[in-house]
């Protein structure tokens, strides 16, 4: 299964582009090669779709407010930017510059692609490859240290994207993209590290917001004075 490039990049509100994205999986979920599609991001735009579209619309309904209309233009190849959302109400229209990054690493690619190939996976303990096969060993882990290794890896991926962006119509989206629910008081941490860090260290970026693929929940923070200092 492929999407083409001028399908992805369709200029949709945020409503139409939620039912696009449930049709493309149901797409893929008729498929009879449906794992590898989905755990190993095979196909063309199928690793934007899911890592990259999925958070933006969430996105998008989160900054969707009545008499405002929110459009999405999602972004393929090697772009500045992977997504612009553009806001309009009756005072004015302004467009966001959408720039992705996910909490996936080396180990949880590993985990996805065991799913495909071998149909299980342990999803706390080693894993590792040998050869094409990828292994894994259950093992106890402290529940709370997983926690805080996770919102410490989501904010290193927010720092590294805001270090190379200065432009005060950019936001970093991360995606949080982990099988763990993240209590409250942990996202809240999250923020307040992010709060900071736009304050003092990227005053003039749009903002920053993380997206927790559990719940398909959203936390931001809009870079100015009012946000804040509320």
């Amino acid at each position: 299964m492929n999407i083409s490039d001028s399908e992805y990049e369709r200029s949709r509100n945020v409503f139409q582009l939620c039912e696009w994205i449930n049709s493309k999986l149901r797409d893929l979920k008729k498929s009879p090669t449906f794992e590898e599609l989905y755990f190993e991001r095979r196909g063309q735009n199928i690793k934007k779709l899911l890592e990259e579209a999925v958070p933006v619309a969430r996105l998008g309904l989160h900054l969707w407010r009545p008499w405002q209309d929110v459009s999405v233009v999602c972004l393929a190849g090697n772009q500045p930017h992977d997504a612009e959302v553009t806001l309009k109400n009756p005072r004015k229209s302004e467009t966001i510059k959408i720039e992705v990054t996910s909490t996936q690493t080396d180990e949880t690619t590993m985990r996805r692609q065991a799913l495909s190939r071998e149909g299980y996976v342990w999803m706390n303990g080693p894993v590792w490859r040998q050869d094409r096969q990828i292994a894994s060993n259950p093992e106890m882990e402290d529940y709370d240290k997983k926690l805080s290794r996770l919102i410490e890896h989501a904010f290193a991926r927010f720092k590294t994207k805001a270090e190379q962006e200065d432009d005060p119509q950019t936001a970093i989206l991360v995606y949080v993209d982990s099988f763990l629910s993240l209590p409250f008081w942990y996202r809240m941490e999250l923020l307040e590290q992010t709060r900071a860090y736009l304050r003092t260290q990227r005053p003039t970026l749009y903002g920053a917001y993380y997206c927790y693929e559990r719940d398909q929940g959203i936390d931001g923070l809009r870079n100015d004075i009012h946000d804040l200092v509320r």
